[in-house]
This record gives structure tokens, sequence and C-alpha cells, in this order.
């Protein structure tokens, strides 16, 4: 997460990063990158070589370490987030940033877009170009930092 930390603070000022977010107290992910019509929710692997699956379908890599399913965390975080009210009218995509150098994933099908290191900056610096407004996303925010809220209801 260290290295992705450093493409996320060359964002325009208008985009809101939230470093582990969590909704709840078992909901969370490593970061979610919220800017005009669109929230990245992601989930960070610091690896690179090969990925396979074991039976149950969890991540394999070399050596059989266990990377479990970074897709699938982010892939429910993003779904719960785009349930609920705050991010009415936002896309909100699951995303699984592999940081530390090439990738061969012959996992199953992912349920989040797999960006590999090299793609990283582009992921995150092309949807957001400088210069558009600001969106209006306190609810969002606080609900994702675990504000006083409870549950997936909007504060009244």
């Amino acid at each position: 997460m260290r290295r992705l930390v450093g493409v996320l603070e060359e964002l325009p000022d208008y985009v809101t990063v939230i470093l582990r977010p969590a909704m709840g107290w078992m909901l969370h992910a490593d970061c979610c990158v919220i800017g005009p019509g669109r929230v990245l929710v992601i989930s960070a692997v610091h690896w690179k070589g090969t990925i396979a699956a074991d039976k149950d379908g969890q991540w394999l890599g070399t050596g059989y370490t266990d990377l479990g399913r970074p897709d699938r965390h982010a892939a429910y975080f993003a779904q719960r987030l785009a349930y609920g009210p705050w991010a009415r009218g936002m896309e909100v995509e699951p995303v699984v940033v592999f940081t530390d150098g090439p990738v061969k994933f012959l996992g199953p099908k992912p349920l989040a877009t797999l960006v590999f290191w090299e793609e990283a900056r582009a992921l995150l610096l092309e949807p957001f170009p400088p210069g558009a407004a600001p969106p209006d996303v306190a609810d969002l925010v606080q609900l994702l930092h675990g504000g006083k809220q409870h549950g997936l209801s909007p504060r009244g």
C-alpha cells in the first residue's frame, strides 16, 4: 500500500482519498478514491510473479503463499457501498492493484478489475483530470471513516 500512496498524492485536490475505509466493524478496504461520478474501491496486493488458485478458488502465489481473495473483498465492499444512498449516481468500481511488479494471473475470473503496477498511475490519474468541480461527498466520507453512523442508513 505504501507504494500506492505516492501515486495517490498526485491526484487533484478535488479527489478524496480514504485509506483503510470501513463500513461497520467487519467490512474494510485498503483504499477508496472518490471523485466526480466515480468511486474506486481498491485492494492492494504487494506481489509479483505467478498467481494461481487452489481447489476453493483462493489465490495462491509461488510456494503456495495464500493471498486470499482481494478481488472478492473489493467487490463486496463496492457492492455494499453502491447499494446504499451515499454513492447514488456514482460508478462504484472494485479494483485490485498489484504493487510489487509483473504478475501472471492464472486464477479464477476475478470479481474486480486487476491493475498491474505499470498501469496504476493511469487508472488513478486519467479519470480525474485537473479542474473538475469537487463533488459533495461529506456523507460518504463520514460513512467510510467510521463516523457515528451505524448500519447502512443515511444520517437524518
